[in-house]
């Protein structure tokens, strides 16, 4: 294996684990609410399809804005 200076290739920060780690926490915790609630009167009641729209649109929104910078 031999190692090369390609400008295409970029190191991960910390920040960016840490933004992945809570959005891992965010979808455990709405995949916990729709186990507790697995009827979809429960999942409206509890507001999950909300908050799964709400993360989901943030984490492809930080995709992007990441894989541009």
């Amino acid at each position: 294996m031999q190692l090369t200076s390609d400008p295409a290739r970029r190191e991960v920060t910390p920040l960016e684990l840490f933004f992945d780690l809570v959005y891992v926490f965010a979808i455990g915790q709405l995949s916990h609410r729709l186990l507790v609630h697995p009827t979809w009167t429960g999942a409206a009641h509890s507001k999950s399809a909300v908050s799964c729209a709400a993360v989901f649109g943030t984490v492809k929104r930080s995709a992007l804005f990441r894989s541009r910078w």
